[in-house]
């Protein structure tokens, strides 16, 4: 399914983007898909590359989530680093290190209604609230999981924890 912006959206990304050329290019090629923002990505890749930018039938949610793995886990890719971190947690792959750093940082406490609530101080707005400690500290793993991943797609400067840097080069 194409996601698809009305008019109303153009036409406000369009004004809030007057100054900046790609955006006003790639707000074109909107206008002449009718606001579907799959077929309009695949038009302007094609443009400026000359080959289609889906093979194989895949997603650009398939694609990317391929580029995200190579980037992250180098040659080896993803089942590599995976095979890896199972026959030896110790060398744990660079984004799973990440996440536990992050988690060694994370501040826990009962509130009055005796839920626990966690929050990692270098993680602007997330949290996590639940039940049981246990509980808590897998929903903040989860929400830390999706709050990086978030991150690097917008290339949002993350924080470097324990030596750590996820950064993206294109």
């Amino acid at each position: 399914m194409d996601a698809q912006l009305s008019h109303t959206e153009m036409n406000a990304a369009r004004k809030i983007l007057q100054d900046y050329d790609p955006a006003q290019h790639a707000l074109n090629h909107l206008e002449k898909h009718n606001g579907k923002v799959e077929t309009t990505f695949e038009d302007l890749w094609n443009e400026k590359n000359g080959q289609p930018f889906m093979q194989q039938n895949k997603s650009l949610w398939q694609v990317t989530l391929k580029v995200f793995r190579e980037e992250l886990c180098g040659d080896d890719g993803f089942r590599g680093q995976l095979k890896d971190y199972t026959k030896n947690p110790g060398s744990s792959p660079l984004l799973t290190e990440y996440i536990q750093a992050a988690l060694h940082r994370a501040n826990y406490e009962i509130l009055e209604d005796g839920t626990f609530y966690a929050e990692v101080p270098e993680f602007q707005g997330l949290y996590a609230n639940a039940s049981t400690l246990e509980d808590c500290r897998e929903e903040l793993k989860q929400s830390l999981e999706e709050w990086i991943v978030l991150g690097l797609q917008l290339r949002h400067n993350l924080p470097e924890l324990d030596g750590i840097s996820l950064l993206i080069s294109v």
